[in-house]
């Protein structure tokens, strides 16, 4: 493992952990146009192809990972951490986004919350934090106004 590396002619490109296998390359600015250029001339090959935020995002959620001010900060982790897990959830399609904080419902009582939400293809998937008594089976989410199903993918997260 290691934080820094050259790439080209770009010295101390310092990496970061973003959630899956990839990097956040972060550099001085007078060296974008060579960076940009040496990674898209030995990627070429590899099939590189550029991703926008949301898409970094998507799958970030996709693997379970919790970020701090979507998922987690410091009210979040006193209130939830010992009475509650965080899950990551399928939401049936339909009119909307969820944006997060909409409430997750089993058996007609609120036994959670969403976090970050985020389309991975056809599938509409979010990070919730669920209440520690709550089954896996019959739980929805309401999405403006309207109770969608929810089917739950990974349970029981680990947040470092």
């Amino acid at each position: 493992s290691f934080d820094h590396m050259d790439i080209g002619l770009v010295p101390d490109v310092r990496l970061s952990r973003t959630g899956e296998t990839g990097f956040d390359m972060t550099f001085s600015l007078p060296y974008q146009r060579a960076f940009y250029s040496a990674l898209r001339g030995a990627g070429q090959v590899h099939g590189l192809a550029m991703v926008g935020l949301r898409a970094l995002d998507a799958q970030r959620i996709l693997a379970g990972s919790a970020a701090w001010g979507p998922d987690l900060h410091g009210q979040t982790v006193v209130t939830q951490g010992a009475r509650a897990r965080l899950a990551l959830l399928r939401i049936a399609s339909g009119e909307g986004m969820p944006l997060g904080l909409e409430t997750v419902w089993q058996g007609g009582r609120p036994v959670g919350h969403t976090a970050s939400t985020a389309w991975v293809g056809k599938d509409l998937v979010a990070l919730a934090w669920l209440d520690e008594g709550t089954c896996p089976d019959g739980i929805s989410v309401s999405v403006m106004g309207q109770d969608r199903a929810a089917d739950i993918l990974i349970d029981r997260i680990k947040v470092l």
